[in-house]
């Protein structure tokens, strides 16, 4: 039976984690899904841990890369190969609740909602200390460019969504900010992202992840506003300096 919802998961190196990932999926209330998890060329235990996944439940379907790609390949290759209407994503080191797509699927039938975010919390690993963070009600293509208030690991679409092209859409390839580039392709197609305002996942904050240096962080998504979304000089430069105001704001407090 085709899944309703298709997961995607990239993962690279990230043994450690990604068993406890793989189970928030499996103890989901809502069991109508496919996993796609896609082994980004890893040389420790990830491989082993997806197959072990895999060979207990159908439903979780490896996609192994034999070297490293960028993050965004690794999901366009899932995206390729996906079968659910709504597409959810899960990074491979975050958690679900278990009521997490039962919740927001019901959420986005009843509302009609193309594209959906949701609260969640953040957990510090160094510390175990967690916060929870709910994001405005709604987002547009402008209000991302000035703050990105939707954390990957929430994020659900319906590619099926009338009167759009979707489905055809698929990540920039960059090193990062490629979610926020994400975002911006499917809100140029759609008015408005809507946040069910509920804590339904657990977002890790690792000490040396990709998404932690914020130095680099900040320079990609300058060149994301540049070289992807092409706004010009006086345009970019705005946008940008709202980003690093409420980026600034955002660690302080």
């Amino acid at each position: 039976m085709r899944p309703t919802v298709s997961i995607v998961t990239p993962a690279r190196d990230t043994a450690p984690w990604l068993a406890e990932a793989i189970a928030s999926v499996r103890a989901q209330s809502f069991q109508e899904w496919e996993h796609l998890i896609v082994n980004d060329g890893s040389v420790d235990d990830t491989a082993a841990v997806i197959d072990r996944a895999a060979g207990e439940d159908g439903r979780i379907r490896p996609i192994h890369l034999d070297s490293p790609v960028r993050p965004a390949l690794a999901r366009n290759r899932a995206l390729e190969n996906a079968r659910g209407r709504y597409i959810a994503f899960l990074d491979s080191d975050d958690l679900w609740l278990p009521d997490k797509l039962e919740r927001q699927v019901a959420f986005m039938r009843d509302t009609e909602a193309a594209f959906s975010y949701t609260a969640y919390y953040i957990r510090r690993e160094a510390d175990g200390s967690q916060r929870m963070i709910r994001p405005r009600p709604r987002a547009s293509y402008r209000s991302l460019l000035k703050a990105n208030i939707i954390a990957t690991s929430t994020a659900m679409y319906d590619r099926e969504a009338p009167e759009t092209e979707l489905d055809k859409l698929r990540l920039p390839l960059i090193q990062q900010r490629q979610d926020l580039g994400f975002w911006l392709r499917l809100l140029r197609h759609l008015d408005t992202a809507h946040c069910l305002e509920e804590p339904l996942t657990v977002i890790r904050k690792r000490a040396g992840s990709l998404s932690d240096n914020k130095l680099r962080s900040i320079l990609w998504t300058w060149r994301l506003y540049r070289d992807h979304e092409r706004l010009s000089l006086i345009p970019r430069c705005w946008y940008f300096g709202n980003y690093l105001v409420r980026t600034t704001l955002k660690h302080l407090l």
